[in-house]
């Protein structure tokens, strides 16, 4: 427990054993609220449900998602129901969600917010899984959100309708049958595909996000777009519609191309702008045309926001626990804390957060993977056009209902039969390849950890000795 000169008040009620990577910050937290008692005013505008409420189908309350509740303990937070008639101008920073179908004067007043010296952090979608209809709403509206008509000419846009596929950093599901398959779609951004040279990336060990977009960049503007998160160069770019019915997430890599391409998905803006305005919009007044210097962070991912996708919420002896398993939510509160001009916490909000993969062995799986995604779509095209023969084959019967087949097409059959156990025979020796291929390389990792480097500690240590040994005699 702590207070300030001012009668404030701050309480850590108890301290979790599995959280103790998070010990410092919850401390650095606690001595920030007392030595900073005004808390920065946030305005928030989302088109999902971020907050908390009641769930229409069953009047049970849900809560609201966990960044939110972390950035309430943090920030002084003021929702924003209507862009076009809520006062902007004394926000300390600009927080929109999924901004879907926003009309003229929307925009022109994020347009005039931004270029008066505010600042604005957005999130768009060109998929948010969870912008789902509500009840009676029998036509399927889009999920997809940009702020293509103002960020255009800030040198940063959308790419609609596409969305990233990345297998290089894709993270593995439950698949129809148990087993776990790589899915295209929901990827795992780890330190090396984040910005190292920025505050609010520096400290971030791994970001997730599901269905996320791209952004364009138009580097002949006067603006300054900094990237905060990319692909990898194996990514390539997937339609929206492939996520809407997707049943099983091998379908994704049916197709799947890379292009070679790192993209885009998170970006900073600075620098000198223009209005996306001619001049002010009808019963609007002050018009500003430009400005020196915007500042403007736009990610190209809602889901990334989800408690799904990075923390896990367990009640403990009555309130409700949140333990991170990514640092989405570290992301935004960086973000936030420095845009409304506090980065004292950064450097220690997610010092504990490791993650150590085994590179080579998830790089031998994934070229394992891919070898058996190919053998696996020859095999069910040739398992089809076998149906279909045989079918052919029964609509031909005679009318006693009898099969005759002759000799030719007893030797197809067979022939085929033949191919079929070949190819399940390739399947195999692939997944055995691969299991191969890990153990020997566990295998000369033991080697090297149990044999070589004691061998070698001994004889630096014997040089050691006979280097002193010398010295002494000399």
């Amino acid at each position: 427990a702590g207070t300030n000169s001012l009668d404030g008040q701050e309480v850590i009620s108890f301290f979790q054993p599995d959280k103790e990577e998070f010990l410092e910050y919850e401390i650095s937290k606690l001595v920030h609220n007392l030595a900073k008692p005004e808390k920065a005013l946030i305005g928030v505008f989302s088109n999902l449900p971020i907050q908390a409420s009641v769930d229409p189908r069953n009047f049970q309350p849900t809560p609201a998602w966990v960044f939110m509740q972390q950035l309430e303990e943090l920030f002084e937070i003021q929702m924003i129901e209507d862009l076009e008639k809520d006062e902007l101008k004394d926000l300390d920073l600009l927080l929109i969600v999924h901004p879907k179908s926003l009309s003229e004067s929307a925009l022109y007043s994020v347009d005039q917010y931004v270029l008066s010296g505010g600042k604005l952090l957005a999130f768009v979608d060109p998929l948010a899984e969870l912008d789902q209809p509500g009840p009676g709403v029998s036509a399927i509206p889009s999920k997809s959100s940009d702020l293509n008509a103002i960020t255009r000419k800030w040198g940063v846009a959308l790419r609609e309708q596409k969305i990233l596929g990345d297998p290089e950093v894709a993270l593995l599901v439950g698949g129809a049958d148990g087993r776990p398959v790589r899915h295209l779609g929901i990827l795992g951004f780890s330190k090396e595909y984040l910005s190292q040279d920025s505050v609010v990336t520096s400290s971030i060990e791994n970001i997730n996000m599901a269905t996320a977009g791209i952004f364009d960049v138009d580097t002949s503007l006067e603006t300054k777009v900094e990237t905060l998160i990319r692909s990898s160069e194996s990514s390539g770019l997937l339609e929206a519609y492939q996520f809407e019915y997707l049943s099983e997430p091998e379908d994704l890599q049916k197709g799947f191309s890379s292009t070679g391409e790192s993209f885009v998905v998170a970006a900073r803006i600075s620098g000198a702008a223009v209005s996306n305005f001619e001049g002010a919009i009808a019963g609007r007044e002050g018009f500003i045309p430009s400005s020196e210097n915007i500042q403007v962070m736009l990610i190209a991912d809602t889901d990334i926001l989800a408690d799904r996708l990075w923390v896990q919420v367990q009640s403990f002896f009555g309130q409700q626990i949140a333990t991170a398993f990514a640092d989405n939510g570290a992301l935004v509160a960086n973000a936030v804390e420095n845009f409304s001009g506090s980065s004292s916490l950064i450097s220690v909000r997610s010092r504990g957060q490791f993650s150590r993969p085994f590179e080579v062995v998830d790089r031998l799986r994934r070229n394992a993977e891919a070898s058996y995604l190919q053998s696996a779509e020859r095999l069910q095209v040739e398992l089809a056009e076998t149906e279909r023969k045989l079918s052919e084959l029964e609509s031909a019967s005679p009318e006693d209902g009898l099969i005759r087949l002759s000799d030719e097409q007893t030797e197809a059959i067979k022939s085929f039969q033949d191919q079929k156990l070949r190819i399940r025979k390739e399947l195999r020796d692939v997944r055995h390849r691969l299991d191969k291929d890990i153990e020997d390389l566990g295998g000369w990792l033991k080697l090297i950890n149990i044999l070589v480097m004691p061998l070698m500690l001994t004889g630096l240590l014997l040089t050691i000795r006979i280097v002193r040994y010398q010295d002494r005699m000399s």
